[in-house]
C-alpha cells in the first residue's frame, strides 16, 4: 500500500553542473514510497518533550532505503537549489485531511539527503 509517487524536480544552471550549455537543466526523480502517518501520528507528545513516533522512525527508514535504491538506479545526487515536489495517489477512497500528510514525507526526504536542509 503506497503512497504512488513522489516526484521532484528541480532546475539549475549549468554553473552548477559543469555543462556548456546556455539553458537551465531540470533534473526529476521519482520514488515510490510507503503510505506516511498523519501528523497526528507522526509525533508525540509528553509534558517534557516532543519526538518521533515508532510510525514515524519506521517511515523514514523505509523512505531512506527507497531513496538509496532510487538514487542507485537513477544516478542521482542531492538536489541543489529550488525544487518542486508532487505527491500522488491515495491508499483508498476514505476522506482525508490531505495537509496532515506532506510534511511528514517531506521531513523524511530531506533526512533521506535527497536535498539540503532549509531549517
Amino acid at each position: 500500500m503506497g503512497c504512488g509517487g513522489v516526484s521532484a524536480r528541480t532546475s539549475f544552471s549549468s554553473e552548477d553542473t559543469g555543462l556548456d550549455a546556455q539553458s537551465p537543466v531540470a533534473v526529476s526523480m521519482r520514488i515510490e514510497l510507503p503510505f506516511p502517518p498523519s501528523v497526528n501520528h507522526y509525533w508525540v507528545r509528553t509534558a517534557r518533550r516532543v519526538y518521533l513516533s515508532e510510525a514515524a522512525k519506521r517511515f523514514q527508514r523505509l523512505t531512506a532505503i527507497e531513496v538509496a535504491k532510487s538514487s542507485m538506479k537513477q544516478g542521482h545526487r542531492s538536489f541543489p537549489g529550488d525544487v518542486s515536489v508532487a505527491l500522488t495517489h491515495l491508499p483508498d477512497k476514505r476522506v482525508r485531511d490531505v495537509d496532515n500528510y506532506p510534511k511528514g514525507v517531506l521531513d523524511a526526504l530531506t533526512k533521506a539527503g535527497i536535498w539540503s536542509d532549509d531549517a
